[in-house]
């Protein structure tokens, strides 16, 4: 949004100023490299914020007011951007991962883009390829280039492991260009279209229908209620996922996970509402 850009400039302008009056201000360079914009060239890096502390081996360093901050490029572009020592020891974050191929795509990827953009092809994640960028400014989603802007694509599934119905799924898609964003994709708007093939509309109501008797059980005996999931995510601790009409329910028996969630809406119906409107005869959004 407009706004929202105006501000980060200014915000970027007030780096480089307080920079050069009294020093580095290491708290304000942190949260610089927290908000990244994809596709930063280290140019622009070097003028919000002046010269680097060190460049060594191909690797730029900001010192920041817990840790550095360690950069690397790629043809005058940001490539990467790791927060060492950022306390509560853990010893690196990523803020910023561009994949093979991601930060100059060639003409003919823009174009088939560009198309997909108008087709409105955001079912499938895996549709778009593997040249995309993760950041800490959009950290629900993968990052794809345009030739104005950017496309955000946030998954259904977003964890390692994931397998099943939701699996390659995008849950919202939004557009960044000229300072302003914009919501193309919802996958709730067009959920009827993933329901899994062998949930017939009778196994469905009756998944429905056990769900609302017995949705007061723990995470781990409302799964067992419940029987197979359609989906699940996670490594070590587990989420199983499974279809309803009108939402996505998530259990993790392990973590005592019980949630409801409506892809790409901001803010989907809770499981406890979902279940007082079904407990009052009413059918959730």
């Amino acid at each position: 949004m407009r706004i929202a850009a105006l501000s980060l400039v200014l915000v970027a302008g007030a780096f480089a100023a307080a920079e050069s009056a009294t020093g580095p201000d290491l708290v304000r360079r942190r949260e610089y490299f927290h908000l990244l914009r994809p596709g930063v060239a280290m140019a622009e890096i070097a003028a919000d914020l002046g010269p680097p502390d060190s460049v060594t081996e191909g690797t730029t360093t900001y010192r920041l007011d817990v840790g550095r901050v360690d950069l690397t490029e790629q043809d005058g572009l940001l490539a990467s951007a790791d927060h060492r020592d950022p306390g509560q020891g853990t010893e690196a974050s990523s803020l910023y991962h561009a994949a093979a191929g991601a930060l100059r795509p060639s003409a003919t990827e823009l174009d088939e883009r560009d198309r997909r953009m108008v087709a409105r092809d955001f079912l499938r994640l895996d549709r778009w390829g593997a040249a995309s960028l993760r950041t800490d400014r959009h950290p629900t989603g993968l990052v794809f280039l345009l030739r104005d802007g950017y496309v955000v694509l946030e998954e259904v599934s977003p964890l390692m492991g994931a397998e099943g119905a939701f699996a390659n799924l995008i849950a919202r898609a939004t557009v960044h260009r000229g300072g302003e964003t914009h919501t193309v994709w919802r996958l709730f708007d067009v959920w009827a279209r993933v329901r899994p093939s062998y949930l017939s509309p009778e196994l469905l109501a009756a998944r429905e229908a056990t769900l609302t008797r017995e949705g007061h059980l723990s995470a781990a005996k409302l799964a067992r209620k419940l029987g197979d999931s359609d989906g699940h995510m996670g490594s070590g601790r587990h989420f199983d996922q499974y279809y309803l009409h009108d939402g996505l329910l998530v259990l993790s028996p392990g973590a005592g996970v019980k949630h409801l969630g409506q892809p790409g809406l901001d803010e989907p119906m809770t499981l406890a509402q979902w279940l007082q409107a079904r407990r009052a005869g009413k059918n959730a959004r």
